[in-house]
């Protein structure tokens, strides 16, 4: 497909393709995860088991024990009435056959909750069975006889399990596992990113290098077969002894004696000037752009100012700078070469 055997412009390619490949890897295993998680929880969804063995009796269903994945179709949310050390927040749930019971959650999953819009005026809320520790208990009667005991009746101690169950659903979400998804997630971003840029580099690349004939890959690799290679990088200039190649707007070969005039170009975009290069006239009547660099760091100007060394060492006739001496020139010696 490509006709370059020279190591410098095979560990370009190299190098372009390598950033895809990292980038589909990225994604396709962080999605793969992603995806393998997601399904998990379904599966762990479907396996629920009822938090009340039947909707009306107001008890809980006797095969639960603690630790059980259990779920309930809740209709109604109270307000926090305890906030632990770790941020979970408790509170009654209950659902649309009257039966009551506390619920753990952590801040943001109550305020999601409580904030999006439920089906059918339900939600479904999963999570672990656990006894509920004796001092959560008083803090659950205290808001309850407070808030409740006038409408719907004052409950005690004694009374607790019976009204609200021997156990509470445990919403709270595994706090490493929540941060490795989460770290899964930025991952997939991150290799989303890359694979866009990896897309555009190698459809550049492409475009840039499959139109080269197998004399131009020649000569240019010809060029290269030194040990005497100069490499700007960001700018995709090679500066061998003799020649001057470039891989960045064009594929250009040309030896210092051929170039006849160089000057600064200054890019722009949006009326600023972010896109410094060089302007070549070569023997054959062309202009050809090098070096250029979006937003250029000062080790791009160093590089630069490497490649205009580079041409007025390699000849010293060169014309330098854009003056009008220099177009007029320019354009007399295009109209003769063209003739």
């Amino acid at each position: 497909m490509f006709h370059f055997k020279n190591a410098y412009v095979k560990g370009f390619i190299r190098k372009r393709l390598l950033l895809l490949v990292i980038a589909l890897v990225l994604v396709l295993g962080s999605a793969a995860i992603l995806m393998g998680e997601e399904k998990k929880d379904d599966a762990k969804s479907e396996k629920a088991v009822s938090l009340y063995a039947q909707e009306e009796d107001y008890e809980q269903n006797p095969d639960v024990l603690p630790g059980t994945f259990v779920y309930d179709n809740i209709t109604a949310m109270s307000d926090a009435f305890y906030r632990d050390a770790d941020n979970v927040i408790y509170v009654f749930a209950q659902d649309a056959y009257g039966n009551i019971f506390v619920a753990g959650l952590d801040s943001f999953r109550y305020d999601q909750i409580m904030e999006q819009e439920w089906e059918n005026d339900e939600y479904r809320l999963e999570g672990s069975a656990e006894a509920l520790p004796q001092e959560y208990i008083k803090e659950a009667i205290s808001f309850w006889n407070e808030t409740y005991g006038d409408d719907m009746g004052e409950v005690t101690e004694g009374e607790f399990p019976a009204y609200f169950g021997a156990y509470y659903l445990n919403n709270v979400v595994d706090t490493e596992q929540s941060f490795v998804m989460a770290g899964v997630f930025v991952l997939f971003v991150m290799g989303f990113i890359l694979l866009i840029f990896g897309i555009r580099n190698c459809w550049e690349m492409f475009a840039l290098l499959l139109p080269v004939k197998e004399d131009l890959a020649c000569q240019i690799d010809s060029a290269l077969d030194t040990q005497s290679v100069e490499v700007m990088k960001k700018g995709r200039v090679l500066l061998t002894p003799t020649h001057l190649v470039s891989l960045k707007t064009e594929v250009l070969c040309v030896r210092y004696t051929d170039i006849l005039w160089i000057y600064v170009d200054q890019g722009k975009f949006d009326s600023f000037r972010t896109s410094p290069g060089f302007k070549i006239f070569t023997k054959d009547g062309k202009y050809h752009t090098i070096c250029r660099v979006k937003f250029p760091s000062s080790r791009d100007r160093d590089d630069a100012g490497k490649v205009w060394n580079a041409v007025v060492a390699g000849n010293p006739d060169v014309r330098v700078e854009y003056t009008k001496e220099n177009i007029i020139f320019a354009q007399e010696y295009a109209q003769n070469s063209s003739l």
